[in-house]
């Protein structure tokens, strides 16, 4: 299986503009990430993806291949790359989020609906900064106090 996806991967354009042998490693390392980062997509998502960008197929086309209508296509390919985006990020940061990235997520982290790795990093974060303890530790507070 492994074999497969490095073949796969392998038939993929290099998106280095020269062949400085850095920038092409470069450029080689960010489609191992993408895909590694694309394999852990639903079916779903990676097959509409594919078509738009992959295979530079419109809306329209998507629509029907998919049997689904256009609005239907739009909303998935708008879910797949939000899902995208998370992954990646989520991948590159290893986990690691600063207090000016986790702040927003705080709210959403106690509420329980962010994704696992996502969840993850901001435990982890709240784990190490005070600040970020305290307010969880108020909101907590708050929300005894009203229940």
């Amino acid at each position: 299986m492994e074999e497969d996806d490095g073949e796969q991967m392998a038939q993929l354009p290099s998106t280095a503009k020269g062949f400085d042998p850095v920038l092409v490693q470069e450029s080689n390392e960010m489609r191992r990430q993408a895909w590694a980062v694309a394999q852990r997509l639903p079916e779903k998502y990676r097959l509409v993806l594919t078509l738009r960008e992959l295979q530079d197929m419109s809306y329209r086309q998507i629509a029907k291949t998919l049997k689904m209508s256009e609005s239907a296509v739009e909303t998935l390919l708008y879910r797949a790359r939000l899902r995208f985006k998370e992954e990646y990020l989520a991948s590159q940061r290893e986990g690691e989020l600063s207090h000016e990235e986790a702040v927003p997520l705080l709210a959403p982290y106690l509420a329980g609906k962010l994704r696992r790795p996502q969840a993850e990093a901001v435990r982890d974060h709240i784990a190490s900064c005070s600040k970020c303890a305290r307010r969880i530790g108020r909101r907590g507070v708050r929300r005894t106090g009203v229940k």
